[in-house]
């Protein structure tokens, strides 16, 4: 749904709007299975997404002439990656009993890998039925992407003090 509303957005020139994006997404959700809400892989997605959509800093106006400052790479990968543990770890905690603290170091590496794979999977979608050569090269680059995503988890996740278990 949110990925629809962006497609829609660029093709028709207007304003996307993330929070208005989520929100219709969760609704567009819980109106197919009202026990979604119920679900902990739900909200922590829906979690973790608010606390990226709020946290990640906005291009602001700098200088007289109105010219505009935008965060760095690795800003933006630091406070999506602090608006994701922030919002994620209140439902980690009471439902896992675990408090997550150096693995949310992958975030560093998974939130630039997202701004990669958002666009290549959009592409994909798109020239699936008609770039069937171009859709694989795609796709092929979305799984190496993936699988390094993956990768860089599972080594955060090993990491000595990576959990505190049975909070």
């Amino acid at each position: 749904v949110m990925a629809g509303l962006l497609s829609y957005a660029l093709v028709t020139h207007r304003r996307y709007d993330a929070l208005s994006a989520l929100s219709l997404s969760a609704l567009v959700l819980m109106l197919a299975d009202s026990s979604i809400v119920f679900d902990v892989g739900a909200q922590l997605t829906y979690a973790a997404t608010l606390g990226v959509i709020l946290f990640i800093p906005r291009a602001r106006p700098r200088g007289p002439l109105g010219e505009t400052h935008r965060p760095g790479m690795f800003a933006t990968a630091a406070y999506a990656t602090l608006g994701a543990w922030v919002m994620t770890t209140p439902i980690i905690v009471t439902t896992f009993h675990d408090l997550p603290l150096l693995g949310s170091l992958a975030n560093l590496v998974a939130v630039p890998l997202s701004f990669a794979l958002m666009p290549l999977g959009m592409v994909a979608l798109v020239t699936g039925a008609w770039l069937q050569p171009i859709t694989i090269v795609l796709c092929g680059t979305s799984r190496l992407l993936l699988s390094v995503m993956l990768a860089t988890n599972r080594l955060c996740q090993a990491l000595p003090g990576a959990y505190l278990d049975l909070v």
